[in-house]
């Protein structure tokens, strides 16, 4: 870093300009100077959109936000016909952190995909995405236009960052591609039902349904359930997760969900895991739950998103609770028995026990687990043999993992 200040300093070559502004911080005693010679760079320079991506990018370090989101507005009309989409993307990650609305956030929320990778070779890989329709839900078709997904980015804010009114709010808003916002919609029932915010997540049922008709039947239920106590609502929500092993409560980076909702992944991609959408895979971090005490204690990591700007501080603060609250639930695998255990022992004359605790054993076996799961797990077959053994639930669950 040094060295490229150095010599951009005494020639103020162009290559050593891009260098140097690759290399420094805001912090940087340099980096004042170096921000003055890239607003003075001609708009007809060949570095000037990698130039104008590292001037945004100490802007943001900077605290400067507004001053980023002018020079962004003044190059975006330009990029959007001159540049590869992968670099435009780079750019609308840099607008979505400065937006000063929600619309202006929703607006830049999505990106359109370039493409994947797998740890696979050429011919399986195309095998695969046939059978499992990743070219369908990346490119609509193989020769297909792009299609818009969140980055990583987008959905840390969304998970992590945004109270749930606003969540509602955004899979509701046809800003946002279709798609999107059925995985949404879905994201932010789950989280709902969860919290015991029943007047939220029962305005995303028709949405779900009609970008998910086969959850229609468990929504239905959940629907009509309003009327009820709280805890029935709760109850018919969980044996609706249960039954969906693509419901969990956040949206996912990048390549979607193969499998259909109802559908178990046999590789672990059900429900979520310890992460609760922070690491975006299903890949647990270093955490655990004590199924007595329902404790967790997990690492978070380093490079979350701040707040929007537009955000009061009274939605930071239910962002904050809201998604604390969450993280703390664990894993599904934990999470769905310890909560139909719950159920079992306060309404064990409730007909869809049996039903949920078939369900739950099944999550253990095809969610993501730790070291508390297989005792849950066991927990819920021995009180579905034990209390309803003519069920027809009880002949189906032969096991427990």
């Amino acid at each position: 870093m040094d060295h490229a200040v150095s010599i951009w300093r005494k020639d103020g070559g162009l290559p050593w300009l891009v260098a140097a502004l690759n290399k420094v911080g805001a912090s940087d005693p340099a980096a004042d100077d170096l921000l003055r010679a890239a607003e003075q760079l001609p708009a007809d320079s060949p570095a000037h959109t990698t130039v104008s991506y590292h001037r945004v990018r100490l802007l943001l370090e900077k605290g400067e936000q507004e001053k980023a989101r002018k020079v962004l507005d003044g190059l975006l009309p330009e990029l959007r016909h001159t540049i590869t989409l992968s670099s435009l993307n780079m750019f609308l990650n840099q607008r979505m952190r400065v937006a000063a609305s929600y619309n202006e956030f929703q607006t830049y929320l999505s990106r359109q995909v370039v493409g994947f990778t797998a740890e696979l070779d050429t011919d399986w890989k195309d095998t695969y995405c046939r059978g499992t329709g990743c070219y369908d839900r990346l490119y609509g078709g193989k020769k297909g236009q792009p299609q818009s997904r969140f980055d990583l980015d987008a959905a840390l804010v969304l998970n992590t960052r945004m109270p749930l009114e606003l969540l509602a709010k955004s899979a509701l808003d046809e800003t946002l591609p279709e798609r999107l916002r059925g995985e949404l919609a879905v994201a932010t029932w789950t989280r709902a039902a969860m919290l015991g915010r029943h007047d939220i997540a029962i305005m995303l049922v028709p949405k779900i349904k009609d970008a998910y008709p086969e959850t229609a039947k468990d929504l239905d239920v959940y629907a009509q359930a309003q009327a009820q106590a709280s805890q029935y609502r709760w109850y018919a929500a969980l044996l609706a997760i249960l039954h969906h092993p693509g419901a969990r409560p956040y949206v996912i980076a990048g390549l979607a969900r193969t499998d259909a909702i109802e559908t178990i992944d046999n590789f672990s991609d059900n429900w979520w895991c310890d992460d609760m959408g922070q690491y975006l895979d299903n890949v647990g971090n270093d955490s655990y739950w004590d199924a007595k005490g329902g404790t967790r204690k997990s690492r978070e990591r380093a490079d979350l998103p701040p707040y929007p700007a537009f955000l009061s501080s009274e939605e930071k603060e239910a962002a904050r609770s809201q998604w604390r609250t969450l993280d703390a639930f664990g894993t599904a695998a934990n999470y769905l028995p310890y909560e139909t255990l719950k159920w079992a022992r306060e309404n064990p004359d409730d007909p869809r026990i049996p039903e949920a605790l078939h369900f739950a054993v099944r999550a253990t076996r095809y969610g993501c687990g730790n070291q508390a799961t297989s005792r849950l797990s066991k927990e819920a077959f021995m009180l579905l043999h034990s209390r309803y053994p003519n069920s027809k639930w009880t002949k189906e669950t032969p096991y427990w993992f």
